[in-house]
């Protein structure tokens, strides 16, 4: 079974998205914690650098839609 896994920079102001080994692309939403969307994209590579710059301190979670359905929560410090 396919899987994604997501894991923020040291710098704090990436999310590193890896696992995606389909050529199809995969949507994913990036939602604050009620549940807000803050970002959106698409994954259509091995390994995927979000920009969480603009994004506040916070908990948020991470969903993608598509081949691969995963939903995972982060902390942007």
């Amino acid at each position: 079974q396919d899987k994604l896994s997501i894991y923020c920079s040291n710098t704090l102001n990436s999310l590193f998205v890896g696992g995606n080994s389909h050529s199809k692309s995969i949507d994913y939403i990036i939602y604050d914690i009620n549940g807000h969307a803050q970002l959106n994209g698409k994954l259509n590579a091995q390994q995927v650098e979000i920009d969480i710059s603009n994004l506040k301190s916070g908990v948020y979670i991470f969903k993608s839609e598509g081949e691969i359905n995963y939903i995972q929560r982060f902390l942007k410090l």
